[in-house]
């Protein structure tokens, strides 16, 4: 007997092969982007708005000096910060902090420091420094915030794949119908195989094709010693899934798995 004749011909309840990571460490990655985002919008976005409203002007302060300065380099990133005191003509005495974040490079300290301010709001300032790296600057800011985006798109796209994979799985598990697949590419990604394969749907004489994933260390469930058909459970739309070799992600019982098992035997050499 074939493994396709003894396979249960009723309705089942098909598992994916991949268990996402918890909601909650879902969320926690959302919320740590997030904490990212803000700390960016309150330290770097101010210094780098002043700086650029004022990149083209802004009233000389007198006496400028600067304390509590400190760099720091992450990779490719470097983010500084520093405390600038200056004197407005009003004779007060004004500080205000300013962090920078920059690619490749950081502050030129060997550049005369300065500190120019809004006239009309003598609280914006802008620094030689900061006015130095300003391309660089908001150039950093662009790239930053495509990577946090790009981050936090990830982690949703993987969570609405597992949930769409979910409702493939349980639309063929209704009305599945057992199939041969026909292998037509594997690809190997970062331990992990994703099989394209194709089918025929007996009831429309259509040849259909779907793709599934497959941890590297397993093997989906081969009908023949080429490895080039495999078992496979399609549904009435036009959906299919590779079985594992093992068939630990269909609801069998002991029965129904040996029966497949030696079917198996007695096709594949």
């Amino acid at each position: 007997m074939s493994v396709i004749s003894v396979f249960p011909k009723r309705q089942l309840k098909i598992s994916p092969v991949f268990t996402p990571r918890s909601i909650w460490y879902t969320l926690a990655f959302i919320l740590a982007l997030l904490t990212m985002w803000g700390f960016d919008f309150v330290l770097e976005i101010p210094s780098l708005v002043d700086d650029y409203r004022l990149h083209q002007g802004g009233k000389i302060a007198d006496n400028p000096y600067l304390d509590n300065g400190s760099c720091e380099r992450q990779a490719i990133l470097t983010r500084c910060g520093f405390d600038v005191h200056y004197r407005t003509p009003d004779g007060m005495e004004r500080a205000k902090t300013m962090h920078y974040a920059s690619l490749f490079g950081g502050v030129n300290q060997d550049l005369k420091f300065t500190v120019s301010y809004d006239p009309s709001s003598p609280g914006r300032v802008t620094t030689s420094w900061g006015q130095s790296l300003l391309k660089n600057r908001m150039i950093t800011q662009v790239v930053v915030n495509a990577f946090l985006g790009f981050l936090l798109w990830g982690v949703l796209w993987e969570r609405g794949r597992h949930r769409r994979e979910l409702q493939k799985l349980v639309g063929i598990g209704k009305n599945p119908t057992v199939v041969a697949a026909r292998i037509s590419k594997a690809t190997p990604f970062e331990g992990t195989v994703t099989y394209e394969f194709s089918w025929t749907d007996f009831a429309t004489g259509r040849t259909l094709s779907d793709q599934s994933m497959f941890a590297a260390q397993m093997d989906p469930f081969w009908l023949d010693g080429r490895r080039s058909e495999a078992l496979a459970v399609a549904g009435p739309n036009r959906r299919a899934q590779l079985v594992d070799g093992m068939l630990q992600t269909i609801d069998l019982s002991n029965a129904e798995r040996r029966a497949i098992l030696d079917a198996r035997k007695s096709t594949v050499a």
